[in-house]
């Protein structure tokens, strides 16, 4: 989970974010329509976006890409 391919690819979409979203919350609602495509609830939203906040972007990228919602089909 925080492998170098993990770590690689949270890297490189913290970075596209950062282009697809001027504010925080812009970019946490980005984030998870790219990883899920859906739009987060508004607790998620507010929750993602503190995280980054505090963590940084990429941290708030490899919990998605660690998160069993990405790697399973509901």
């Amino acid at each position: 989970m925080n492998n170098d391919f993990v770590l690689y690819h949270s890297e490189r979409s913290a970075a596209r974010l950062e282009e697809l979203g001027a504010t925080p919350e812009e970019r946490t609602c980005a984030a998870f329509r790219l990883a899920f495509q859906r739009e987060p609830t508004p607790e998620e939203r507010a929750d993602f976006t503190a995280y980054a906040a505090r963590s940084g972007l990429a941290a708030m990228c490899r919990l998605l890409l660690n998160s069993s919602e990405f790697f399973f089909i509901n």
